[in-house]
């Protein structure tokens, strides 16, 4: 979590860094990815005796 301020200065370096721009699209996909690891580490399937 970022505060106010920092929020600012990565949107401000964001705005002028393709290469930062590059990851940011490339790693939009990860928080999904990691529920759904989530999601299947807690399944049923998982939890048998």
């Amino acid at each position: 979590m970022l505060d106010d301020d920092d929020v600012e200065a990565f949107e401000r370096h964001l705005d002028g860094c393709a290469q930062c721009q590059s990851e940011l699209l490339e790693s939009h996909d990860v928080p999904g990815m990691l529920d759904a690891v989530k999601a299947d580490s807690v399944s049923p399937e998982r939890t048998r005796p």
